[in-house]
């Protein structure tokens, strides 16, 4: 039988649980709002398969977290299996920042060059403008918070850091506690 622990605590610590809290929660109404001024905004249907994909990811990301799938897998002494979330976070991250920028921009221009019959198109406009900037934010901000992490630290990249909610290790598999340095 297999014993499965859910972190709840990760979704509420700070910094790197919320922000990922938020960004999947932003992403995912982003997404949604998207998809529902794809005829207001005309905006491609590329652009509306990336936010799916991106809110995807987030969902999967964030759930890999609450169950500890970041940390070694392997319950076989000097061996690990570990898949590197942070790295793929970090990559996202960036991709997400510019992908949103971009969107913002392309909602502003849309919101200046539409007609308004509704007033409910205008506040749906208004907040997917906000939305927007909002993931962009944040997309960004949790890249430049495990960038910043590795600035002092040359030897451990992101590909091995562990995101516990509120701090960082480093995963290297010489070591049988898997857990080198914790910041």
């Amino acid at each position: 039988m297999v014993n499965i622990q859910v972190n709840w605590k990760f979704l509420t610590t700070r910094p790197y649980g919320i922000v990922l809290t938020g960004r999947m929660i932003s992403s995912i109404t982003l997404t949604i709002l998207m998809w529902s001024l794809r005829y207001k905004l005309y905006t491609s249907e590329n652009l509306n398969f990336i936010n799916t994909f991106i809110g995807f990811w987030s969902i999967i990301s964030l759930t890999a977290h609450l169950f500890n799938l970041q940390k070694n897998l392997s319950t076989v002494p000097n061996s690990y299996f570990y898949i590197p979330f942070a790295k793929v976070d970090f990559i996202f991250g960036i991709f997400g920042a510019i992908l949103y920028t971009i969107e913002t921009f392309m909602v502003f221009m849309g919101i200046i060059n539409s007609y308004y019959f509704y007033l409910g198109d205008f506040l749906l406009m208004l907040l997917t403008l906000v939305i927007c900037i909002v993931s962009a934010v944040i997309f960004g901000y949790y890249s430049l918070l495990l960038h910043v992490q590795t600035q002092n630290i040359k030897d451990l990249p992101i590909k091995e850091m562990v995101i516990e909610g509120d701090k960082i290790t480093y995963f290297t598999p010489s070591e049988r506690t898997n857990e080198k340095i914790s910041i």
